[in-house]
């Protein structure tokens, strides 16, 4: 959609919105747990939790789940017989922030190159998104910095300006967020205002550029130190998309089931191949392969740095390796 329209909207109308996707979609979204906010399915408007800075697990997590079934096989009568999982859902994020919602295209992108992944599309063009904006994050917030503070174009079904506007306005990204304004009824109002609180976390573009020539740089082996490896920040994160295959066989082994898991790059026997060949056996080689997976490989890929700002690797590090302030050492060693 090129010509962007605003139409009046309040808080108000939120549970009537949340009732008109849940007629058609399985809705997914921010709710409160254990004093942090997770993403989890939601029955009642009442169960969602609006002013949260950012949850513990990405959207990811719906869309390419931790654990997925791929196929079913078996061998019977001189046959082999595969039936492959497919899902069928179809889901809607209600009030995702841009950060997220961009993170999906990075996905896209990911998921679409030579070869389209049928399970994670499978879900994805069943999906309906509603991004709700946010003025201000918190002291791990980088998403100015990678310009994934507002949602880029094809992010969106409908995007909600701030709540905290004294005058709320929602605009449709795609022809599924046309519907739900005509069916809410509202008029179309001019664009709205939008002046947000700048992130404390700042990561100049000049000290991403340079990581191109700080490959060999010292200082990476410094950076790395603290690492433990445990993958946490690619398990956090909503744009990793490393995962594994396995067979589970039944016995007598003329049955079984494929499926992936999610894994990390960040591990010792991620690259590991036959003949116990390990390509990045050296902590530091996998430490500093994140940075430049994100900000220079995907970068020079898709013309889209790889890391939308979120913050959640900052945060949920157990040695608090801080990201941004890695990147800047690097490009001034």
């Amino acid at each position: 959609m090129n010509d962007k329209k605003y139409y009046s909207f309040s808080k108000e109308l939120l549970p009537k919105l949340f009732n008109l996707i849940s007629k058609e979609y399985t809705i997914i979204g921010p709710v409160d747990k254990d004093r942090k906010t997770v993403f989890k399915h939601v029955e009642s408007y009442d169960q969602l939790k609006l002013k949260y800075t950012r949850t513990i697990l990405p959207p990811k997590k719906f869309l390419q789940p931790p654990h997925e079934e791929l196929m079913h096989f078996k061998y019977e009568d001189n046959k082999v017989e595969v039936v492959e999982v497919l899902p069928q859902e179809k889901i809607a994020f209600f009030c995702i922030h841009p950060c997220d919602a961009n993170a999906l295209i990075v996905l896209d992108k990911i998921y679409s190159e030579n070869y389209e992944d049928n399970y994670y599309f499978s879900r994805r063009r069943n999906m309906l998104t509603v991004v709700l904006d946010c003025l201000e994050g918190d002291e791990y917030c980088f998403c100015e910095s990678v310009g994934a503070d507002k949602p880029w174009p094809g992010s969106y079904d409908l995007y909600i300006t701030p709540l905290e506007l004294k005058e709320v306005a929602i605009t449709p990204g795609s022809s599924k967020g046309e519907k739900l304004v005509r069916e809410l009824g509202l008029k179309e109002t001019s664009p709205p205002k939008i002046t947000r609180k700048k992130n404390t976390q700042k990561l100049p573009v000049k000290d991403i550029e340079a990581l191109a020539e700080k490959m060999e740089s010292p200082a990476w082996e410094v950076e790395a130190k603290p690492c433990l490896s445990c993958g946490t920040c690619t398990q956090v994160c909503p744009t990793c998309t490393c995962f594994d295959v396995m067979d589970l066989f039944k016995i007598p082994l003329k049955s079984g089931v494929r499926f992936r898991t999610w894994d990390s790059c960040i591990y010792s026997n991620f690259t590991k191949v036959a003949g116990g060949i390990i390509f990045r056996e050296n902590k530091v080689d996998r430490f500093k392969h994140r940075y430049y997976h994100k900000f220079v490989f995907i970068k020079n890929r898709y013309g889209i740095y790889g890391c939308v700002g979120c913050g959640r690797c900052i945060e949920e590090c157990v040695r608090k390796i801080n990201l941004v302030e890695v990147i800047k050492r690097v490009a001034k060693s």
